[in-house]
């Protein structure tokens, strides 16, 4: 049942719920946005790993609308919000009856301005998704396109979606409603995104005395998304990812930095980033015993650091080269900063 906050806002009701039309949002944009599918596993996983060809499917849907395609927004796929809150299949976790409706609601929906104020968005913003929905309407061969591709990019993300997502969306879910039992403001469900301020203030006082706030935690969001629609402003917000999860992600980096921990092994690493040497030659580099290097080279082997070569009769200990881009990068997205660039290589 929808919680409904009575507090700093008493005439709004506030309710979190998931939205299969906002995670399709999200993961169409993702496909004309390098830096959304970087800071997302499952996004970088299913363009850059699984389904390439999807980016080009994708940016093919609305490819002809010429000068349009300059715009910040062209990558964001707010007519499809649109056409399921037109259609009453905004809210809810299951795809199928968005995926079944989409053709009717796309050649029904309204294309105004004065159907859709869209306050929060830029002039040039509300012009092109006012544009999409009137050429959904009108051309069957455009509502044929745009169908064929949210059906196969959500065909493609259903599995991430049923393995993770799901489960992702629905504990956020129930967090956040538990904060609202407690008293919880809007505000208080948004405080993690920092992407809403000012804006989101404004379009919350102009909403009527009935309308709603929507919360949206979605799995393959990114940053934070920010909706008014006639009666109810969305609010989209990433959802925490499930504890299993995130060990799970994790623990290749935790045992490489366990691996790494030992000074004694740093300096192995050290000194076989220069070149390959056997464990007798690190054992006389280092004035140690044989079974010592031997033991401290198997852990660094274990954890995918170091790896052997065989050179006739000699085996080789090397560094794995891609071992520092990875944990670089791994680091980078546990921290949540930029991973600094590699260095160029030598001639």
């Amino acid at each position: 049942m929808p919680i409904v906050e009575r507090g700093e806002d008493l005439q709004h009701g506030v309710e979190v719920r998931p939205s299969v039309a906002v995670e399709l949002e999200w993961l169409l944009h993702s496909a004309l946005r390098e830096d959304f599918r970087a800071h997302h596993p499952a996004l970088h996983a299913l363009y850059e790993v699984q389904r390439p060809d999807l980016l080009e499917v994708v940016r093919a849907t609305w490819a002809d609308e010429g000068q349009v395609a300059k715009s910040p927004m062209y990558g964001a796929f707010t007519e499809l919000v649109l056409v399921a809150h037109h259609g009453g299949v905004l809210f809810g976790d299951d795809a199928s009856a968005l995926l079944a409706e989409l053709p009717d609601l796309c050649a029904s929906v309204p294309s105004s301005a004065k159907d859709w104020p869209l306050a929060a968005e830029t002039s040039e913003d509300r012009r092109i998704a006012l544009q999409r929905l009137s050429r959904l309407r009108r051309s069957a061969e455009v509502r044929r396109r745009f169908v064929d591709t949210v059906r196969r990019v959500w065909d493609a993300a259903s599995g991430a979606w049923e393995a993770e997502g799901r489960a992702a969306v629905a504990d956020t879910v129930a967090a956040k409603q538990t904060m609202l039992a407690k008293g919880a403001g809007w505000r208080d469900l948004v405080r993690s995104s920092p992407h809403f301020g000012e804006n989101a203030e404004r379009v919350v006082a102009a909403l009527a005395p009935q309308g709603e706030i929507v919360v949206v935690p979605a799995y393959f969001a990114h940053l934070g998304l920010l909706y008014d629609l006639p009666g109810c402003v969305v609010l989209g917000i990433r959802a925490d990812e499930p504890g299993h999860a995130a060990r799970e992600r994790n623990e290749q980096l935790s045992r490489r930095l366990r691996a790494l921990s030992d000074p004694t092994r740093l300096a192995i690493v050290d000194s076989l980033r220069t070149r390959p040497r056997t464990i007798t030659e690190l054992a006389q580099r280092f004035g140690l015993a044989q079974p010592t290097v031997s033991n401290h080279v198997k852990l660094l082997r274990d954890a995918g650091i170091v790896a052997e070569t065989r050179e006739a009769t000699r085996r080789n200990l090397v560094v794995d080269p891609e071992i520092s881009k990875a944990l670089l990068e791994d680091l980078a997205r546990l921290l949540g900063a930029a991973a600094p660039p590699a260095s160029p290589s030598s001639p």
